[in-house]
């Protein structure tokens, strides 16, 4: 992927979420046993995190945003803080760098989110989450390392099987 920054609309639940684009769907076969067709996943839109200031006094830099870009594709997600393996919910696709135009950050600068499509089979187990998901009542995870602690550690534990990839990325949080 380039660092070709998009302007988009700032937050609320996609409009696009449940169907996959052909691209889409080519690009989740390519984690799956078997080619699966568009009815039998589920796609959505997460923002992962962003340069605005959060509840500590910290954010990501938009250098560390574009960084993060490359790294996310392929990895699973999970929708509670247990990081185990069972808890794997939705792998993410693709992602960018976004600058929202009409929003800033709490410090006036121009707002940039870290965007992903992230896809889950559509079975009877997930049946409630992807309700909850589209009626807005199960919010996605948003990644959020402490300024305390290594980005890396806090990174790895909302993402699963990260392989240490992180740690070799200078990752750059800042306070306000």
């Amino acid at each position: 992927m380039d660092n070709k920054i998009t302007k988009a609309a700032a937050g609320g639940v996609a409009s696009d979420a449940g169907s996959a684009t052909a691209e889409e769907l080519e690009l989740i076969n390519t984690y799956t046993r078997r080619t699966l067709t568009a009815g039998e996943v589920y796609v959505f839109t997460v923002v992962l995190c962003d340069n605005d200031v959060d509840r500590d006094g910290e954010r990501f830099t938009v250098e560390s945003l574009f960084a993060l870009e490359k790294l996310f594709v392929g990895k699973t997600g999970i929708f509670d803080h247990n990081p185990s393996a069972k808890n794997q919910t939705a792998r993410i696709i693709s992602c960018k760098v976004e600058n929202v135009a009409s929003r800033t950050t709490a410090t006036g600068d121009e707002y940039f989110c870290l965007k992903a499509r992230a896809y889950l089979p559509r079975t009877e187990g997930n049946s409630e989450l992807i309700a909850a998901l589209d009626s807005g009542i199960v919010l996605t995870e948003r990644v959020k390392p402490t300024a305390e602690s290594s980005a890396a550690a806090s990174l790895q534990s909302h993402t699963t099987h990260m392989n240490g990839a992180l740690s070799r990325f200078p990752l750059r949080r800042t306070r306000a």
